[in-house]
């Protein structure tokens, strides 16, 4: 942390590691997101369908952004992708999988790709915000 020699000095530099750390946060959980996501492609190799790959470009996070005192950003499934093979939308891709299947068919693994991974940072959330408050160079314990 850089000398402050006013309180509104050491404002900035604290509202720029919260920042920092939100955006930490939101990678973590993306990463989560991800690997869910991941290991749902994995879970199966289909032959109801053909496997587009389209899905694994839906979770997306925005970068963190000062809101007042505070910071923010979003982690997201980008139900604005193009998908183009029968008439599913990206939005009832995203449905089916997270719903446990694959191609709306009880076939493989079932792997939830948002709700689980979502459940799991809000139960590991307190350690993940420790590690993103420290890995902005917050001194917290």
């Amino acid at each position: 942390m850089p000398v402050c020699r006013s309180m509104d000095q050491l404002k900035q530099a604290l509202q720029e590691r919260l920042v920092q750390a939100v955006d930490n946060m939101a990678q973590m959980v993306l990463d989560d997101v991800d690997d869910a996501t991941m290991h749902y492609y994995q879970s199966y190799s289909p032959w109801l369908y053909d496997r587009t790959g389209t899905l694994s470009y839906a979770p997306r996070k925005t970068a963190a952004t000062v809101t007042g005192d505070g910071a923010q950003a979003q982690v997201y499934m980008d139900t604005s992708l193009g998908y183009h093979t029968g008439s599913w939308s990206m939005a009832d891709v995203i449905s089916a999988a997270d719903n446990l299947t694959h191609g709306g068919k009880k076939v493989g693994e079932g792997v939830s790709i948002w709700a689980e991974p979502i459940k799991t940072a809000q139960g590991n959330s307190r350690s993940m915000w420790l590690q993103a408050m420290r890995d902005a160079g917050l001194p917290v314990n």
